[in-house]
């Protein structure tokens, strides 16, 4: 297993560093696509389960139980509006998913420059990914019981006054212990597109994350997270999940996170969020995250798992 990390490491060290050069375009890939995670600090590297996976961690793919539908939508800051989708299964030792994200900022006030108003433009993003993992063999003296390996593909377009399109690279490890109860996961997203306007090119912003997620009980569930971002300041994060009602076919958890991600421009309290889950034949997620001066978000999640 140490040689999977290792391996992993030598592929995104040389990537970080040329996309460390210059400023990153393609912003809303950072924003995460699905209510639980962003409910629990946005620390799900280790903790995606289901079809999110194919954003969180691909590798996750192949060990997931079942089949996985995740539906994502959230009013965003001012007029803006995201949406996710995304599907995920596996067979044997082999996991797959597709996921759509589509992020629209509204109505944008154009001017010249002199400043005189020219009308209004819709800034709009969409990045289609294809992800597959494989369950790796795991030595019989390792503390690890299972880990595998995953990469994503995929297309990512932004409409400005203009519109740029590229492809990026995704890829994963995770491995499992103590009866499945520890997770343990590394990814690096987004690696080696840039988005060119006319004559001026734009990384995307890559980003290594690294997190652990270990449950207590079958009610209690821990998450804590560093993301190194390419450019920009790494960061921390952590979240709680908890099942306070449980019956035979439901299960209502509260969450909670914290996240030290600073946002260029955001002032006031915004580290923290909360939401919950109610999981049953379908799966209801919703999450609170405020935004400091700018407001809170509500978001919601519908899953289905098969």
């Amino acid at each position: 297993m140490r040689g999977i990390f290792a391996g992993l490491l030598l592929v995104i060290a040389p990537v970080g560093a040329y996309a460390g050069a210059g400023e990153a375009s393609g912003e809303f890939l950072r924003i995460v696509p699905d209510s639980r995670s962003a409910a629990m600090g946005e620390a799900a590297t280790a903790l995606a389960d289901d079809a999110s996976a194919v954003y969180w961690n691909p590798a996750a793919l192949a060990l997931a139980d079942k089949r996985s539908v995740l539906l994502s939508h959230s009013a965003y800051i001012g007029s803006g509006n995201l949406g996710f989708a995304g599907v995920s299964a596996r067979r044997g030792v082999w996991g797959a998913g597709l996921s759509a994200q589509y992020f629209n900022a509204g109505f944008v006030g154009q001017t010249d420059l002199s400043g005189a108003e020219q009308g209004e433009f819709t800034p709009s993003d969409l990045a289609l990914t294809c992800a597959a993992a494989r369950a790796v063999e795991i030595p019989s003296s390792s503390r690890f019981s299972r880990a595998s390996v995953g990469v994503g593909v995929k297309y990512v377009r932004t409409s400005l006054l203009k519109t740029a399109q590229t492809e990026a690279v995704d890829v994963g490890v995770l491995a499992e212990a103590f009866e499945r109860r520890l997770r343990a996961g590394l990814t690096a997203a987004n690696l080696g597109g840039k988005l060119k306007y006319e004559s001026e090119a734009f990384s995307l912003p890559a980003i290594m994350r690294g997190g652990v997620s270990y449950a207590l009980s079958s009610n209690w569930r821990f998450s804590i997270e560093g993301g190194v971002p390419f450019q920009g300041t790494s960061y921390g994060a952590a979240g709680v999940e908890a099942v306070v009602v449980r019956t035979r076919s439901l299960a209502f958890s509260v969450r909670g996170g914290f996240n030290s991600r600073l946002i260029e421009g955001v002032d006031g309290f915004r580290t923290i969020s909360m939401g919950f889950g109610l999981e049953g034949p379908i799966r209801l997620d919703y999450a609170l995250v405020p935004m400091g001066n700018l407001g809170l978000v509500h978001r919601a999640s519908l899953g289905l798992a098969f």
